[in-house]
């Protein structure tokens, strides 16, 4: 005979990847119970440990959310979601702030200031290096 244990929660979140991790995160902040299940062991699977570079988002001083969105939608031959893409362009940058403050490492260059690099596709400089990369990603918000 199989015996069913019953689990209780306000929030129940499937997938433990970066942004499992991070609605769980918002959640808690939220004052809410979580749960999160996961197929692998936490901070350990999932397409987030893939990122080998970080992510980007439109630092640069001659770079802006604008441009960030136009890029998007170019190189996504306009097929991508431009409500989706717009959020992407404009939340990027509070985005980086916030994994930082979770614990993400980001790389600097000698001025302190967050080292970009340029990848094809982007007008300027916006691709962020997390230490760790994906790793550094998923490690720090599952510690958090």
């Amino acid at each position: 005979m199989k015996v069913l244990t019953r689990w209780e929660t306000d929030v129940l979140i499937v997938g433990g990847g970066g942004a499992g991790l991070r609605a769980a995160l918002a959640a808690a902040e939220a004052g809410s119970s979580v749960m999160l299940v996961n197929k692998g062991p936490m901070s350990r699977s999932g397409v987030t440990l893939t990122a080998a570079g970080g992510m980007q988002a439109p630092f640069h001083p001659d770079d802006s959310a604008k441009q960030f969105f136009q890029d998007t939608i170019r190189c996504g031959y306009g097929l991508g979601d431009q409500n989706l893409a717009w959020v992407l362009a404009t939340e990027a940058c509070d985005a980086v702030r916030d994994l930082e403050h979770n614990g993400a490492r980001f790389v600097r260059n000698a001025a302190g200031e967050y080292a970009l690099g340029r990848f094809p596709g982007q007008s300027h400089p916006r691709n962020l290096f997390v230490k760790g990369g994906g790793v550094g990603i998923v490690s720090a918000l599952a510690n958090a």
